[in-house]
């Protein structure tokens, strides 16, 4: 026959066992979090618990989502997107190593620029959105504008390239730049779909804007030598 006593021990050895289970759970979980990451090939920089990695071709921006995607096969499969920079140590840590690194080239017409992850979308009657950042989590209400900017340039800039001293530029979309890639960096679910149909729409506008800046930036050099004459 059993006791009160006995009846009412059941129930507390059951829970001494649920919270046994969740603490190994827990644990379990506290150590698979710790864990390092597995080491990236050579040719990625590291600030804190970020990753980044500069692509040696140029791309478009909507192309540079693509080429930052296809590098997760160097991560384990961890998502690479576009970068998120989002603080000043960021930016500092862009300007200071990243571009330190791979140090001075010959960029030709492409500048000394690198594609971040952020587009401006339009709204209704030409009027602007805002600058979305291309990641989750990213921090849209940093920035680090170069003095004049954003300009939108032909009324057709709608990506953020980042130079040599951290500072931000908008340029075409259709420009080709080398693309800043962020190992962890998560693409807002539509980013590209939208982005995609947005340059398509403004497909012609893209090409008028790109033969006047051509035009435009190559008439400087002739004309500073015409002045220093």
């Amino acid at each position: 026959m059993q006791t009160t006593a006995t009846r009412s021990a059941r129930p507390s050895a059951l829970l001494v066992v649920c919270l046994l289970s969740s603490s190994f759970s827990l644990i379990a979980i506290a150590l698979l979090s710790a864990r390092p990451r597995p080491p990236l090939p050579e040719g990625w920089l590291y600030k804190g618990d970020r990753s980044y990695f500069v692509t040696p071709a140029r791309y478009t921006h909507l192309e540079c989502i693509d080429a930052c995607h296809r590098l997760s096969d160097q991560t384990d499969g961890e998502p690479v997107a576009l970068a998120c920079i989002d603080s000043a140590a960021a930016t500092d840590f862009v300007a200071n190593t990243v571009f330190g690194d791979f140090g001075p080239r010959d960029y030709g017409y492409s500048g000394p620029y690198l594609w971040l992850g952020h587009h401006q979308w339009p709204i209704r009657h030409g009027s602007e959105a805002g600058w979305k950042p291309a990641t989750v989590g990213c921090d849209d209400s940093y920035s680090h504008w170069r003095l004049g900017e954003p300009d939108d340039f032909f009324a057709m800039q709608d990506c953020v390239a980042v130079d040599a001293d951290g500072g931000w530029r908008d340029e075409g979309c259709y420009m080709r730049y080398r693309c800043l890639c962020e190992r962890g960096a998560v693409l807002v679910d539509g980013f590209r779909d939208e982005e995609e149909t947005h340059l398509a729409s403004t497909g012609s506008r893209s090409l008028a804007s790109r033969a006047a800046t051509s035009t435009l930036r190559d008439a400087v050099p002739a004309l500073t030598l015409m002045f220093m004459v």
